[in-house]
């Protein structure tokens, strides 16, 4: 790039970021770890609670060569931390002699440790039990198991329950226990805690696992000759510890019995002492220890692909750690010249190959919109197995066939979420009082299992309310819970806890299971229940919100390289929507029996494309009659139909212009 044209990508980018910056979706574009390249930007895993214990259980296991069972859950962040870690232990325990064994969720499996799943964990031979995306609601489960004499590790992100384990005996690493729960309020998904995890235990074979650096705040270089005597903050692999007095009284500490201790030279260390933070600070000190490290950075890399597609399929808020370790995940976090670039592990590569994401790189909406679902696939349609062999295979004729085989069965999963929203649509229009209640409940006896979270998203975002989603499922009924709005789907079902047989989850999204002859009772106290809970009236949002405005022109690809700089996209840093005011169309074309429409912009590059999906009548009325119109969109690059090169304006609303 010749300078004119990089003087020209940085004032458009800086006029972006000016406007973008004063968005609230937007309000940590301007945070230092909003670029950051290389692997900035993450926490050490030793905030977690009990990660140390975790990684202390995992290697005595790995040392005493016991046998290992990692159990996860079926959805896309269960199989792809139970493939994360399970490949990990395949390389450093099984080919070292010791036993792994791996299980996950299927379909008819109740939510989380329960039935035959929780009685095959129990009896089974392993020594070490690792619960990935469970656990947290399943307290007396897990006394069970360490009352029957084995170790247990939980590394689950669900909200903490009345149930939730309490005893000491375990590891239970989940991000809701922190105190202080950092710029993510603690929403990690398990695979980002299984790439903690696995950091954790690579850190502890360095010798600054028991390492702590001494920082004093002070820019006088004199005091530092007075090593001891200052007070300062203490950090342990990038871990806040706390502040103290002086550095004698931190060695005077009997946990820290054994540690070397450094003083941390502030004159070098910060530009400006006013703007310092204990956990940026921590952020710092771990990056230059993974950096400082090859090794520890290549393989913290080569962790990273997995818990990528996880973060952003489990819709965890993109922003500090989560944003740096998706960007690092999928090349974003390389330096420009390389940026959008890099390896991943045979079997997620043929994945990737299989899907066509239509581009060399991967960006965040592949990992969302094509790769996320079809791994959810898999479980969704009884075979979680496939996804998770398909994750572990290093065989690459053998992952083809699996990643093709994948595909297959993510277009059966397409076509069975079609055949229930069809029955849902008749249901609601033979009982259309349904829909005037605050929550939307839908049951019927024909709508098959599998797709569940699917169809009850998709209702929710169609009517505006909380959804409450029944399907029949092998001897329990099962059933998806979806909210917005900060509206708490997890108390509203608290309200119905004695009809079902478990239940957990997230606020805006939870599962759960029932027997079928409660589900009319379920449906009563719900519609009693839920107007205490959420308004009567809550609906999505009215007004479109937008975050540029641009003239046709504007779309073209200069603007899409600079607007991809805002990558990873996800929950708190939305993709950019762009609104087009006033505009004519040109070349309206319809396909599919109407439902999509594509059309061109008049004075815009002739390499843009726009798309309305699925409300084509819609847009034929509004456009009729040569009228002006308003369009809200996002800019995207695509190689729809075969054609290279090209960029798609895909407008989610419209409007008659005023």
């Amino acid at each position: 790039m010749n300078a004119s044209r990089t003087n020209t990508a940085e004032k458009l980018r800086n006029e972006f970021l000016d406007e973008l910056s004063r968005h609230p979706d937007f309000s940590e574009i301007l945070s230092e770890d909003f670029f950051a390249t290389d692997v900035e930007g993450i926490h050490s895993p030793l905030l977690l609670p009990d990660l140390e214990k975790a990684v202390t259980l995992l290697r005595q296991a790995i040392d005493n060569k016991e046998t290992v069972l990692v159990a996860g859950d079926r959805d896309v962040d269960g199989v792809a931390s139970t493939a994360l870690l399970s490949s990990f232990l395949r390389e450093n325990h099984e080919k070292m002699g010791g036993k792994l064994s791996m299980k996950v969720s299927d379909q008819g499996d109740d939510y989380g440790l329960s039935g035959n799943f929780f009685e095959e964990i129990l009896t089974g031979p392993a020594g070490l039990i690792i619960l990935l995306d469970m656990g947290t609601s399943n307290g007396p489960e897990i006394k069970q198991l360490l009352d029957a004499g084995k170790q247990v590790i939980i590394l689950d992100h669900h909200q903490i329950h009345d149930r939730t384990v309490d005893d000491l005996r375990c590891a239970f690493v989940n991000p809701m226990r922190m105190e202080e729960k950092l710029e993510h309020e603690g929403k990690i998904a398990t695979v980002g805690l299984v790439f903690k995890l696995l950091l954790g235990f690579a850190l502890s074979h360095t010798k600054e696992w028991r390492i702590i650096h001494y920082v004093v705040l002070d820019s006088d270089p004199e005091k530092q000759l007075e090593e001891g005597k200052a007070a300062g903050h203490a950090f342990r692999c990038g871990s806040y510890l706390g502040k103290f007095d002086s550095i004698e009284n931190l060695k005077s500490l009997s946990e820290y019995e054994g540690f070397e201790f450094l003083p941390v030279d502030p004159v070098t260390a910060y530009d400006d002492i006013s703007l310092w933070n204990p956990h940026r600070e921590g952020k710092k000190i771990l990056s230059r220890l993974i950096r400082a490290r090859p090794r520890l950075r290549e393989f913290v890399i080569s962790q990273s692909d997995l818990a990528a597609v996880g973060l952003v399929t489990d819709m965890v808020p993109l922003i500090g750690e989560n944003r740096s370790l998706v960007r690092i995940g999928i090349g974003q976090a390389a330096y420009s010249q390389n940026r959008g670039t890099r390896t991943f592990r045979t079997g997620y590569a043929a994945l990737i190959r299989e899907l066509n994401p239509g581009e060399e790189k991967i960006l965040s909406r592949d990992l969302g919109w094509t790769i996320g679902p079809a791994l959810n696939a898999a479980g969704r349609m009884g075979q979680t197995s496939l996804a998770l062999e398909l994750l572990m295979e290093n065989d690459r004729e053998k992952a083809a066939k699996l990643a093709k085989s994948l595909r297959k069965l993510n277009e059966e999963r397409k076509l069975r979420t079609v055949r229930n929203e069809l029955i849902v649509e008749k249901h609601f229009e033979e009982n259309p009082a349904k829909l005037d209640l605050p929550v939307i409940f839908c049951y019927h006896s024909e709508l098959e299992p599998g797709v569940s979270g699917i169809v009850a998203t998709r209702l929710m975002e169609k009517y505006g309310r909380p959804v409450i989603y029944i399907n029949r499922d092998g001897k329990h009924a099962k059933g998806s819970a979806r909210s917005m709005g900060g509206r708490n789907i997890l108390h509203l079902l608290d309200t119905a806890s004695h009809l079902l047989i478990q239940f957990g989850g997230h606020p805006e999204a939870a599962g759960f299971s029932i027997e079928y002859d409660k589900i009319d009772e379920l449906e009563s106290i719900m519609g009693k229940n839920a107007g205490s809970f959420f308004s009567e009236n809550a609906q999505m949002q009215s007004e479109i919100s937008h975050h540029l405005i641009m003239k046709p022109f504007q779309l073209n690809h200069d603007t899409y390289r600079e607007l991809e700089w805002l990558e990873p996209f996800g929950a708190s840093n939305p993709q950019p929507v762009i609104k087009i005011e006033n505009t004519g169309v040109h070349k309206l074309k319809f396909y599919t029996d109407g439902r999509h429409a594509f059309f061109s912009l008049p004075e815009a590059p002739s390499y843009l494309e726009c798309v309305v999906w699925k409300r084509g009548r819609d847009f034929s009325e509004a456009a009729a009659g040569n009228k002006k119109i308003d369009l809200f969109g996002c800019l995207e690059k695509t190689n729809f139909r075969g054609m290279r090169n090209r960029l798609l304006l895909r407008v989610d609303y419209f409007q008659n212009s005023i």
